[in-house]
């Protein structure tokens, strides 16, 4: 039998290995803001061009103190907001279009938005005529209210959780660890705290089918316990239950971040 063995890599190979490594774009799909909306997954990473819309003010979260700029971009297919971590927030201005690869897709209450990654490459570029066209809305006045969405559906499709959390007791976060330990964490101030001495409350993350679509809605206590004065000594599952039982059912919410302003129901 003859072997044949394979040449070792010489220098000359190794010095320009990198002009054959394959790009980020190569690696990951561009996809356009109703793509990532309509068929990305939750994870998965992509590449996305868009002008940036507006950018909030930078905040310090976690116990590493990573600095975080909320954002909004747009494409010419919608807006979608885009979570700036860590040096990168340093990279955007508002009014100039880019191109950020890989980037992730995330989701919450439903709602898809993407986050930059540590492997993430924020790159201006100018080629995009449609992007760099795209008009940047006026700034929405303190006070005024999101848009509300009003549905009328004759019960509830399903409840995707029904979910218990406290909250902080220096700055009122939603902490997100177990509310059956004795001691809790804010990640925001790194600062421990005893449970019991944390105010604890809770929403229902419900889903109702809206023409062909299903949409996922967050209700939080205090809408809950209009139509469930008892709610304080149900058990989840309980409340999920009467939830589901619900019929002729009108639901007033916010279309910005899908949470349930008013509900009621004939049953």
């Amino acid at each position: 039998m003859t072997t044949i063995s394979q040449p070792l890599p010489t220098r000359a190979d190794k010095e320009y290995e990198f002009q054959f490594q394959p790009s980020a774009e190569s690696l990951h799909p561009t996809c356009t803001v109703e793509q990532i909306k309509q068929s990305s997954s939750d994870w998965e990473l992509i590449t996305f061009f868009g002008k940036a819309l507006h950018l909030a003010e930078p905040t310090v979260v976690g116990a590493k103190n990573l600095k975080l700029i909320e954002s909004t971009f747009a494409d010419t297919t919608g807006q979608i907001t885009v979570n700036l971590w860590a040096e990168l927030t340093q990279e955007v201005e508002t009014g100039k279009v880019y191109r950020i690869a890989p980037i992730q897709v995330r989701s919450w209450n439903g709602i898809k938005k993407l986050s930059t990654t540590p492997n993430s490459v924020i790159t201006s570029v100018s080629d995009q005529a449609e992007l760099t066209n795209l008009p940047i809305p006026e700034p929405t006045p303190d006070g005024e209210q999101s848009a509300n969405g009003i549905l009328n559906v004759p019960s509830i499709h399903s409840v995707h959780s029904v979910e218990t959390f406290v909250h902080c007791i220096n700055c009122g976060r939603r902490l997100l660890q177990a509310t059956a330990a004795k001691f809790i964490q804010c990640q925001r101030y790194s600062a421990y705290m005893r449970t019991a001495n944390c105010s604890k409350k809770l929403c229902a993350r419900i889903v109702v089918q809206s023409d062909d679509t299903l949409l996922h809605l967050t209700a939080f206590e205090d809408v809950l316990k209009e139509v469930f004065p008892d709610l304080a000594t149900m058990s989840e599952a309980s409340l999920a239950e009467l939830i589901l039982e619900m019929e002729s059912v009108t639901i007033t919410y916010d279309t910005t971040n899908r949470t349930i302003k008013k509900l009621s129901t004939e049953k």
